[in-house]
């Protein structure tokens, strides 16, 4: 099994979704929007959207992160936003 990745605001926030839906931290890691771990390849990515208000200008920034993290998917790989 490949490294996937749940990806929040805050790694404090991607944490409480793994063990929400009991993932295994041996195959799943956290990261936050802005992060850009180079090189790294991901067979699942997760994605969660921010919940509170935000304006129009930092909607837009985390649509070019999500972006970002796209290019980290492998081929054969799968990214979902919540």
């Amino acid at each position: 099994m490949g490294m996937n990745a749940v990806i929040a605001e805050t790694t404090h926030i991607a944490e409480q979704y793994i063990k929400a839906f009991g993932l295994d931290t041996r195959f799943w890691r956290t990261f936050r929007h802005g992060d850009n771990p180079a090189g790294l390849r991901l067979e699942r990515v997760v994605i969660i959207r921010p919940h509170w208000r935000v304006t129009f200008e930092q909607y837009a920034a985390f649509e070019d992160r999500c972006e970002a993290w796209l290019s980290r998917v492998s081929h054969t790989g799968q990214l979902t936003i919540l």
